[in-house]
């Protein structure tokens, strides 16, 4: 995380914890908190794969997509709850109505992320590529309905980040060793 926190070079630190939950995800908050689920942890198969996620998370946190999406949930709920007289929070129909509005907005910060987390990643010599294979990996696992309708489709966000990753050689970012030193870690429970 430190090489890509100082490649990086945001106006404020980042802050990475693992959630233990089975999941294969990872999410930025305002103020630069990255939460990486230890199903991703598990999944990922090098220390590269992992970092791509986490670059892909750090732009988000460069672009303030949280805080801005906060703002804009907040706004529509507003918005609904004054056209629907509800501003408890309007519910269901908040929630639906933001999801079909912020479909195709949530897209395009999602390819900006990779775009980011590829740049951040040559920039450090990892595989920029490794974030389009760890996304295959999850996305294989996972059959049946789509349900983030605002990411893109695996298959067309592996073909931008490849286009974007270009042939560059690069170098693993941890040993071997040091690989399954850092999964080690990451699972270990906390007393």
């Amino acid at each position: 995380m430190g090489k890509l926190e100082a490649a990086a070079a945001l106006p404020l630190p980042l802050n990475p914890a693992v959630v233990r939950r089975d999941e294969a995800n990872a999410f930025a908050l305002p103020g630069g908190r990255i939460y990486v689920f230890q199903g991703l942890i598990d999944k990922a198969e090098s220390a590269d794969e992992l970092a791509g996620v986490l670059a892909h998370e750090i732009g988000h946190v460069a672009h303030r997509d949280s805080n801005r999406s906060v703002l804009e949930g907040a706004g529509l709920s507003f918005l609904f709850g004054m056209l629907l007289g509800d501003f408890v929070g309007g519910g269901a129909v908040i929630f639906a109505a933001k999801a079909i509005l912020q479909t195709s907005y949530s897209r395009d910060v999602e390819a900006t992320a990779d775009g980011y987390a590829v740049g951040l990643m040559r920039a450090v010599g990892g595989d920029a590529r490794a974030l389009g294979v760890i996304l295959t990996r999850i996305a294989g696992t996972h059959p049946g309905p789509k349900l983030f309708l605002d990411h893109p489709d695996t298959p067309s966000r592996v073909i931008h980040i490849n286009a974007l990753a270009g042939s560059d050689p690069t170098r693993p970012l941890l040993s071997p060793a040091e690989w399954a030193a850092l999964k080690s870690v990451c699972s270990t429970k906390p007393e």
